[in-house]
């Protein structure tokens, strides 16, 4: 599960900036991470920070690489 802590807004804005370009909502997004739509709210507002596993888990969802949406 991700850590309670702030993460760097640029880095997690391109998440949602992805998100929308691929034509998902948060809840289509989620559903395909295998998290809800509010643990994915709550990554891309930067509260909170996903795992590696994680991030792997949205980049291929989102058919992006991962290093576009590494999280600093």
């Amino acid at each position: 599960m991700g850590k309670p802590r702030k993460t760097n807004t640029q880095s997690t804005n391109a998440i949602r900036t992805l998100r929308l370009i691929a034509n998902y909502d948060l809840r289509g997004l989620a559903a395909r991470v295998g998290r809800t739509s509010a643990w994915l709210s709550m990554v891309e507002r930067g509260v909170l920070k996903p795992e590696a596993k994680e991030v792997e888990k949205i980049a291929a969802a989102l058919g992006v690489p991962v290093e576009s949406l590494r999280l600093r």
